[in-house]
């Protein structure tokens, strides 16, 4: 008997020991799968707020590219999918630091310049929240589209009766400045900055004379005929100037544009902006209509812009208009005024069309328009106060062009994309 409960007494003892034994390899299997789960979840976030603070980068570089107000500094936090970023921009001409560690801080070279930080936190119930940084420098590509009167991106070709010179609307009006007898054109000059311009030839074949450079593409030259005089240099460039693309990029959610006293896809009739962003399918003003800019406005057009029959475009007190266009044709005739204001700078049209660009018939423009892939016409008794810019450029008619000198020193950007000079993840 004795023996008998010694055994029943071991064999208990040997059950207790392998209970506690498999007890407690079941707490490490739990302990380890949760491991291996906590573990998982802290790879996923990982990644997850990586790609959000990519993302966030993209987004502010996206913002840059428009031109949008208010980009620089911190903004956020803003939800993307499960995760969240904060994105702070810098802009190097004017942080005070010297970023590029070379004469010093804000500087020439620093121009353009910006630095996009973005923290992100991804949301996928990790114990520790992940969070990741990406720092981005980027560069916007300087803008040398309105440096002279006209430019042609292949050619130019100076046909009719063509008269250029320049004046700076810093000083006072054209006509304030148009003092300068010349015998030759038989009418007072202004100053002597009407240049034109090409990476391809350039063809002087009618009356002309450019009381300024006329500047032909490395390898081309300036073709002077019998009744073409250039009153200076005709030596070509040594190397082409650089034409960027028009990168056509409307924001989300724009507004449409107001018209007359309604809203519509198309601008037909005469309206008042006060200032934002707008964006229509196409414009097209005629018999005496006015638009009337009186504050800072931005307006996107996808389609057609047509501006005919003594159409008015008038641009008052702080008023400024900047037009993207798309794509179709620009015609500005009809004995139109556009742009009232005399100055400029206060309305810029900015064209990623491969259609025809036509301006003349009996009008008066006063602006820019860089459309660097559209064969330009400017013709037909027309006097033109700015810079224009296409793919070709053809005068036909009488055409009198001056050059605002005042174009030469905005720091212009390309509308277009950031140059992406460095990216990389900050480790924390």
């Amino acid at each position: 008997m004795t023996d008998g409960r010694n055994q029943q007494g071991s064999a208990l003892v040997v059950v207790l020991v392998m209970v506690v034994v498999l007890s407690g390899l079941s707490v490490l299997a739990i302990a380890n799968a949760f491991q291996k789960n906590t573990s998982t979840e802290v790879v996923v976030e990982n990644s997850q707020s990586l790609h959000v603070a990519e993302a966030g980068v993209d987004r502010a570089i996206a913002e840059i590219n428009r031109n949008a107000a208010g980009i620089l500094g911190t903004h956020g936090p803003f939800n993307l999918g499960s995760g969240s970023y904060t994105t702070t921009v810098t802009d190097w001409f004017t942080d005070g630091v010297d970023n590029d560690g070379a004469n010093g801080p804000d500087d020439a070279g620093e121009q353009f310049h910006y630095t996009i930080l973005c923290t992100a936190t991804g949301n996928l119930g990790a114990t520790d929240p992940v969070q990741k940084q990406v720092e981005a420098i980027v560069r916007r590509q300087p803008f040398t589209g309105f440096a002279r009167a006209m430019f042609g991106k292949d050619q130019v070709t100076l046909g009719g009766t063509v008269f250029t010179d320049s004046y700076d609307s810093a000083l006072g009006t054209y006509a304030a400045q148009a003092v300068n007898p010349d015998p030759h054109v038989g009418v007072p000059v202004a100053r002597y900055k009407g240049d034109i311009g090409s990476n391809g030839p350039i063809g002087d074949v009618g009356t002309v004379d450019v009381f300024g450079n006329s500047t032909a593409g490395p390898g081309f030259s300036t073709t002077i005929t019998s009744n073409c005089y250039i009153h200076g240099s005709t030596a070509p460039s040594p190397v082409p100037i650089p034409m960027p693309d028009v990168v056509y990029d409307p924001p989300a959610g724009c507004p449409p544009v107001p018209n007359n006293g309604t809203t519509a896809s198309t601008l037909t009739n005469s309206a008042i902006l006060n200032g934002g962003t707008y964006r229509c399918a196409a414009v097209r003003l005629a018999n005496h209509q006015v638009l009337q800019i009186t504050g800072n406005v931005t307006l996107y057009v996808d389609g057609d812009i047509l501006v005919t029959a003594k159409e008015e475009v008038r641009i008052t007190g702080s008023g400024k208009l900047t037009i993207y266009h798309g794509s179709g044709s620009i015609h500005i005739t009809g004995g139109s005024n556009t742009n009232t204001s005399g100055k400029p700078e206060t309305l810029m049209v900015y064209s990623a069309t491969t259609d025809s660009v036509n301006a003349g018939g009996n009008s008066t423009f006063t602006g820019c328009i860089y459309a660097p892939n559209s064969p330009t016409q400017l013709e037909g008794n027309t006097e033109y106060f700015g810079s224009v810019t296409g793919k070709s450029i053809k005068c036909q008619g009488t055409v009198d062009f001056h050059y605002d000198e005042a174009l030469g020193r905005m720091n212009l950007v390309v509308p277009g994309p950031c140059e992406v000079r460095s990216w990389r993840e900050i480790t924390r």
